[in-house]
């Protein structure tokens, strides 16, 4: 083999290296972007997935939000209309109340003031009857002065006669004093 030969095959055995080498760089790159290719689709599989997780869990937030507002919405309208109903029966409650509480002392005022009336009416009645007595001395009051009068003289004349009779004396001075202020009381209301 010649020299050029040699040079030549050596040129061909690099070139096959070269080419053998570009080869498996080639096959290199090829399986490096598979490599990436995978990663990124695994990556975008990985994003999508959760994604959808959380507007899944977003929207189940929303729906129950949304479920709890409308609830509370729901409890406030039956609160409202059952402190509707329960205004409406306290204000029945009371009128009844008042009413009853308005009869019964108009009832309580009528048992209480009708005897007075009827008792102002007698006295307006025996005054009008007697009308004229204040002018004419009473006959008895007449005598029951004159014999308590006559008492007192027996009474003085008689003054160490006995403790018994003294004593009797006493009790017909008081009755005669009772019975003047029964009777000045009376004359009270028969004016």
């Amino acid at each position: 083999m010649t020299q050029d030969e040699m040079i030549s095959i050596a040129r061909l055995a690099k070139k096959v290296d070269d080419m053998a080498n570009e080869m498996v760089t080639k096959d290199l790159l090829r399986a490096e972007i598979s490599r990436i290719d995978t990663a990124i689709e695994s990556h975008i599989k990985y994003t999508r997935d959760a994604a959808a997780a959380e507007t899944a869990r977003i929207n189940e937030i929303l729906k129950t939000n949304a479920d709890a507002l409308k609830q509370s919405n729901t409890e406030a309208s039956e609160s409202k209309a059952s402190a509707a109903r329960q205004t409406e029966d306290v204000a029945k409650t009371l009128r009844e109340v008042v009413e009853s509480t308005r009869s019964a002392n108009a009832k309580a005022q009528a048992e209480l003031i009708n005897p007075i009336i009827a008792r102002l009416d007698e006295i307006q009645q025996r005054q009008y009857e007697n009308k004229g007595i204040d002018s004419v001395k009473d006959p008895m009051m007449i005598k029951l002065v004159e014999r308590m009068e006559i008492v007192a003289t027996a009474m003085a004349e008689s003054k160490g006669k006995g403790a018994g009779a003294t004593a009797m004396w006493g009790y017909i001075i008081g009755a005669v004093g009772l019975i003047s202020a029964i009777l000045a009381i009376a004359s009270r209301y028969v004016k």
